[in-house]
């Protein structure tokens, strides 16, 4: 049997556009394929994925008015080729991500490096998102303060009451072992990383494996981000600590709020004092970056330990969400941090959302929404 038809159904609230998902039968030795409205007869390219002996489709959606309903009937591509979509690039220590053509990230991920991250964060029109320092030497205009401040990137503070978040002496380390994928794509480009994070001495606290999704959207790009962190031998415990964040970014200098940046969350809060140390479902930095308002959001996802997490979010250009850290950022709060038990795992899964303007313009909430409760979508 093959998935011959897609019905997309939105709920009581407008779907501001980005990535569906289908699991679909059939289409074997297909990698691309057409969605057909039934009603236009327009088309929309879908890319094929398997994971074991499932496939899916997933392709970018419109934004679509509260209850409206789209039929999409299916018809593979054979052997198309296609322009655009994310490339990578692979060289030693270095995985290189392009996206419609331009350059977007590189992803660090050698021996030299304490973890592994992404560096610089470019919107479409080549504008970084992400502080350079300290990858690169005596930029204009930037800051130097907290040299572990990489990009985008993940890490925390007290793992076994070992550091993995500075690059102070002593400190831990989050080792990359290898790919498991790196999967090309015009709707999506995929890597799963395989790592270990470890102790000052080498000693392996946990195993983690990064599975990253970057979508070909335009003006906007997003990063899906998902986590899975397992104890390899003994208990492993997270303290309760600021230091910290499964998903954190530095913006560029510019975009620092003395220099007319902004921080935002979705509880309307806004400017670090408003939101650090607050829980909020998405955060938002924007500012100016060479004579253009930008923006970075970051996605908690509802299914997340301690949702709606902490938000480690500064004035000099730090976003981090940290859901461990509770006696830290409440006053007489009970203790937080977190045991994860020997063997087991914790799942974690943000998105970032890469936009035009500030958060009202970049329709962060509207995305918010569509990341959590998107619209209903039947395969037949």
């Amino acid at each position: 049997m093959t998935t011959d038809s897609i019905r997309v159904t939105v709920g009581d609230r407008p779907f501001g556009g980005g990535p569906l998902r289908a699991q679909v039968e059939g289409f074997d030795g297909v990698t691309f394929l057409d969605l057909m409205d039934v009603k236009t007869g327009r088309s929309m390219t879908a890319q094929l994925a398997r994971t074991g002996e499932e496939s899916s489709i997933e392709w970018i959606e419109n934004p679509l008015d509260k209850g409206a309903i789209k039929s999409y009937s299916i018809r593979p591509r054979d052997g198309a080729t296609h322009m655009g979509g994310v490339r990578f690039h692979e060289s030693d220590g270095l995985l290189d991500i392009v996206v419609n053509g331009r350059d977007f990230t590189t992803y660090y991920h050698g021996v030299d490096v304490a973890r592994p991250y992404f560096h610089p964060l470019l919107e479409p029109g080549g504008r970084s998102l992400t502080r350079g320092f300290p990858m690169v030497a005596d930029a204009a205009g930037e800051t130097s303060d907290h040299p572990h401040h990489r990009g985008f990137w993940t890490a925390y503070g007290e793992v076994n009451e070992f550091d993995n978040w500075s690059e102070a002496e002593g400190h831990g380390r989050t080792v990359h072992r290898g790919f498991e994928l790196v999967e090309e794509g015009t709707i999506f480009g995929r890597i799963v990383a395989l790592g270990d994070w470890t102790d000052a001495d080498g000693n392996v606290l946990m195993s983690e494996r990064r599975d990253v999704k970057i979508y070909a959207t335009n003006p906007h790009i997003l990063v899906d981000i998902d986590l899975t962190l397992t104890a390899v031998d003994d208990d492993v415990e997270f303290g309760d600590t600021k230091e910290g964040g499964f998903v954190s970014v530095r913006v560029a200098s510019s975009m620092d709020v003395p220099r007319g940046g902004r921080i935002e969350n979705s509880e309307g809060a806004v400017g670090e004092d408003a939101i650090w140390g607050k829980r909020a479902s998405w955060c938002d930095y924007s500012g100016p970056v060479t004579g253009k308002t930008m923006g970075i959001a970051l996605f908690d996802h509802p299914e997340n330990i301690g949702h709606p997490t902490y938000w480690h979010s500064r004035n000099y250009g730090l976003m981090t969400a940290n859901p461990f850290g509770r006696s830290t950022f409440e006053e007489d709060a009970a203790p937080g941090g977190h045991t994860l038990a020997a063997c087991d795992s914790l799942r974690l899964r943000y998105r970032a959302h890469i936009h035009q303007g500030d958060a009202t313009k970049g329709a962060v909430a509207a995305r918010y929404a569509g990341y959590i409760a998107p619209p209903v979508v039947e395969a037949s």
